[in-house]
């Protein structure tokens, strides 16, 4: 009869994962047939179904490849990247991480350095990375004629400060007369040469023909000093236990315009605590543009110290130092 046709739920699947159909289906199917007596117009229409059903080919089936993901059967199916995230944030990237696993993991962690030659580290809020240098076994500063270690990707990764060879001359420091300066110094002079050399050009502001030079050593400014200067022709100069260093005289403000006076110094062993410190000097000066009036001269000083030599002060005995006057300080092995 009619009236016994149950129709199946609106849900139920048509076929069954084994492609066949459903038992509410089949059921509903058979009491319709049942009910129509073998109508031939019945017949009909389960026929067709029965055709379209055969060609779906055995029923459907999903599955997932590489990333993608399937759940579900029947009528419901859900496609997921496997290791997916609701909310993954903007610094991290779909694919392998470090461990293997598909997901989501943070950019920095595919990003690998070499610890020996850069570091990383991670913003813990934004889980941005910043790069940086990874440190030598250098210590940082300055080098004396340097011994000097370089690998392969340029880096300096030993440094030492060397002893020279064959006389060699290094530049500890120069300075550059300006502002009327005063006084030209010197300081933290490293132990690492053997001997000092003062080189100078220059000239003085004082209201005289020349200025008689003011060298100090290691700051101390009490009468521990004896001195003499000599000139090729005229008398020269002495003092004994006295308050600096006259061993040479600079052109000053009445001498020729344009004329400075040259002066080379010699310090020997100033790293030394055996002797009191010695140096001699070499200098020359231009009194007048006229016969006789240029002057050699030869002097040398003492410092009743017998300490390490670590500071310079070099003043003169009037005025200042004409600016653009040079004086530097070299170092011999």
């Amino acid at each position: 009869m009619v009236d016994s046709v149950i129709i199946p739920r609106p849900s139920a699947p048509l076929l069954g994962r084994d492609g066949l159909p459903s038992r509410e289906w089949y059921a509903y199917w058979q009491a319709l047939l049942d009910a129509a007596v073998g109508g031939a117009d019945v017949s009909a229409q389960l026929a067709a179904m029965q055709a379209q059903i055969d060609a779906l080919g055995g029923g459907t089936n999903l599955t997932g490849d590489m990333s993608v993901g399937v759940t579900g059967q029947g009528d419901g199916y859900l496609l997921r990247l496997r290791g997916d995230q609701a909310s993954p944030g903007n610094t991290r990237y779909y694919g392998t991480g470090p461990t293997g696993q598909k997901g989501w993991p943070a950019l920095a962690d595919a990003l690998a350095v070499d610890s020996g030659e850069l570091t990383k580290t991670v913003d813990p809020v934004t889980g941005v990375p910043s790069f940086g240098l990874a440190n030598t076994a250098v210590t940082p500063g300055s080098y004396t004629s340097a011994n000097i270690t370089v690998d392969a990707m340029g880096r300096v990764t030993a440094a030492a400060n060397g002893s020279g060879a064959g006389g060699a001359i290094a530049k500890i420091g120069e300075v550059v007369t300006s502002g009327s300066q005063a006084v030209v110094t010197f300081t933290s002079i490293p132990a690492t040469y053997r001997h000092l050399e003062l080189r100078i050009l220059g000239r003085g502001t004082a209201s005289a023909v020349e200025a008689n030079s003011a060298i100090r050593f290691n700051g101390d400014s009490g009468n521990n000093y004896d001195s003499i200067r000599e000139n090729r022709f005229g008398a020269g100069a002495s003092g004994v236990a006295v308050s600096r260093i006259d061993a040479f005289s600079l052109a000053a403000a009445n001498a020729p315009a344009g004329t400075a006076s040259p002066v080379t110094i010699c310090i020997p062993d100033y790293r030394g605590t055996t002797f009191h410190k010695s140096m001699t000097a070499l200098s020359s000066i231009k009194q007048a543009n006229a016969t006789a009036n240029e002057f050699m001269q030869t002097g040398s000083g003492y410092w009743r110290n017998t300490a390490a030599i670590t500071q310079i002060d070099i003043a003169l005995s009037a005025g200042n130092w004409v600016d653009g006057s040079v004086v530097s300080l070299y170092g011999l092995a």
